[in-house]
């Protein structure tokens, strides 16, 4: 039987006064006593594995005060255990992942992948609510045996039937007013980062009275905000499950199968063309776009992540390292496109840094691959007829729309005979 107090990982909080019991405040003594009733129902109810009846009890004590800390915070739990996320694996995966030498937890790909395991997202999932399968229709031969979905947007996914998206949402909707405003990532003008809507006065509007249960409230916070970016992640990267690799690397590893050879540069033309124009819709940096996009969710959710974790005093290394390295890696990585931007004005006003430093992240070996194939073929530009020219700057446009950058080289091809 799992205990509450042991659910909230009282090991990673030292904060103190949590056990404090605020009802007096907002109740008249007639229903304290009710509600008292109520909540430690509920409390049992928990501990039982009873998820749907806790739920249900704690919807009868907030008839009575909508507003108490102590109900809405085991309420949030409550949807954490109906997403099905299990605390002590989150907590024991990332000990192993800031103990492993072997891994690179300075990057934010890296550790996701490593973590992607703790939330169940199946196939059936997204096919029904999270994402669309590509066409097969559409796709060239080399990658007509390797499934993509894109993605639904961020929201669209988290007011979905997906039982594990949308009890994250009803996590962080619950807890959000009980958290303190340094959790919050705010909006970034400088690299047109979008806020996270749930988090602005509007959606999360702040509890006024005194809260005692702030290390609760915090790592509840983190915990459905960090699943939620594992959840996108197993849509962004999408992996069969007899696979190893995500369908993207795969298709990036089926163009290495196309010889680069002038004679197959229309067959790698246009497998290129198709990688990047699956990119551009999984992966979208064009502000507007991204501001949507389970990619920006995921670059909040991570700062959300970081953000809560310094909210929370004595949360040992072992736990917080992984984490903390890989996310700041991240904001580091945007900050070097804002120092880029600057002196790229059309690049500065068009596109979500913040999205494009974690889409750096998530294709970096898509873009050595595709930018040694396309290097390869223009070695051999001086053989190329006018149009195999043309058909090099295209693989050289779809190299820059998956790498955000262009390729040395491309700008010295000439198409005129």
């Amino acid at each position: 039987m799992k205990k509450f107090a042991l659910v909230l990982l009282p090991l990673l909080l030292t904060s103190c006064g949590e056990d404090g019991n605020i009802n007096s405040i907002f109740t008249s003594s007639e229903h304290e006593e009710a509600l008292d009733a109520l909540v430690y129902k509920a409390e049992r109810l928990y501990d039982d594995g009873e998820y749907e009846q806790a739920l249900e009890t704690l919807e009868k004590a907030g008839k009575i005060n909508n507003t108490l800390e102590d109900v809405n915070v085991l309420k949030s739990y409550v949807y954490l255990s109906l997403a099905k996320i299990d605390a002590f694996q989150i907590t024991k995966n990332l000990i192993n992942l800031s103990n492993d030498k072997s891994s690179n937890n300075d990057d934010a790909a890296d550790t996701l992948g490593k973590l992607s395991s703790i939330v169940g997202i199946s196939k059936d999932d997204i096919e029904q609510y999270l994402g669309d399968e590509e066409k097969a229709d559409t796709l060239p031969d080399e990658f007509q045996a390797i499934p993509l979905y894109l993605p639904r947007s961020a929201e669209e996914a988290r007011t979905s039937e997906s039982l594990v998206v949308s009890n994250l949402n009803k996590a962080i909707a619950t807890i959000c007013p009980y958290v303190n405003d340094g959790a919050k990532p705010k909006s970034d003008a400088d690299t047109n980062a979008a806020a996270d809507y749930r988090h602005t006065e509007e959606q999360c509007q702040k509890f006024a009275g005194e809260r005692y249960l702030n290390g609760k409230s915090h790592l509840v916070w983190i915990l459905a905000h960090l699943t939620e970016a594992l959840a996108f992640h197993s849509v962004v990267l999408y992996t069969e499950e007899n696979q190893s690799s995500p369908s993207l690397l795969r298709r990036a590893d089926a163009l290495e199968k196309i010889p680069q050879t002038l004679e197959n540069l229309s067959t790698y033309v246009s497998a290129v063309k198709s990688l990047s124009d699956s990119i551009e819709q999984i992966l979208p940096t064009e502000k507007e776009k991204a501001a949507k996009s389970m990619l920006t969710g995921i670059f909040n959710d991570l700062n959300s992540v970081q953000l809560g974790l310094a909210e929370i005093a004595g949360v040992p290394d072992s736990v917080k390292k992984s984490l903390n390295d890989a996310i700041t890696t991240l904001t580091e990585q945007k900050e070097k496109l804002q120092q880029s931007a600057s002196t790229d004005d059309t690049q500065s006003e068009d596109k979500d840094l913040g999205a494009a430093a974690l889409k750096d992240q998530l294709t970096s070996t898509i873009k050595t691959q595709v930018g040694d194939q396309v290097t390869e073929l223009l070695e051999k530009q001086n053989d190329a007829t006018a149009e195999e020219k043309k058909q090099l700057v295209e693989a050289c446009a779809a190299y820059e729309i998956i790498a955000e950058t262009a390729l040395q080289g491309c700008d010295g091809i000439t198409t005129t005979e």
